[in-house]
């Protein structure tokens, strides 16, 4: 059981550090007030917090479910993002399953916030074990029991109440599962 509860717990570093990159991208710019979030000088800026993070792929400025602009430029008349899935604990409209022209056959979510999105690759949290066919990875909403990211068998039943940071080991007649609560987010990581 403690190894389903150590793979839990890389899960829930990894979402933790994607949610904190894409936090401090949004917040960055957000601090930096432009007349027009779409100018030269801002899409610079977002190709260099973007460039920088480890985990975002792509910041840029949503305008009625439109991606307007981006780290990787203009974007005329603007990418259909799709309907927002859920609304974070924190306000970010979130999108789980979000696909974009620039990168053909690739899944992201995109976490938006007063207009600014972080835009990362949906296996990002959830790449770990892939050799290991038996290993099953979940990331859930607490506040919605939405899932979020998923990986292999899950079942909503195996979610429990934690507090901020806990854990939980159990064995449900058929899996072995951890849990982990995030301290800073709405998410549970289950393995």
């Amino acid at each position: 059981m403690d190894s389903a509860l150590s793979i839990a717990d890389e899960i829930i570093r990894r979402t933790d550090v994607v949610s904190e990159q894409s936090v401090m991208a949004v917040n960055r710019l957000l601090s930096m007030p432009a007349a027009d979030p779409c100018s030269d000088e801002r899409i610079a800026l977002m190709r260099e917090i973007a460039i920088a993070s480890s985990y975002v792929q792509l910041l840029g400025y949503v305008e009625d479910a439109r991606l307007v602009c981006s780290s990787a430029g203009r974007h005329v008349p603007g990418i259909e993002l799709g309907p927002v899935d859920y609304v974070s604990a924190k306000g970010a409209r979130i999108r789980t399953n979000a696909t974009l022209p620039l990168a053909p056959g690739a899944a992201f979510i995109i976490a938006e916030r007063s207009g600014y999105a972080a835009v990362i690759h949906r296996s990002t949290p959830v790449d770990v074990f892939l050799n290991n066919r038996d290993v099953a990875v979940s990331v859930v909403s607490n506040s919605s029991g939405r899932l979020i990211l998923n990986r292999g068998a899950y079942n909503p039943s195996w979610l429990r109440a934690l507090p901020k940071g806990g854990s939980a080991r159990e064995f449900d007649g058929a899996y072995v599962i951890g849990l982990r609560r995030s301290e800073e987010f709405d998410v549970t990581a289950i393995a």
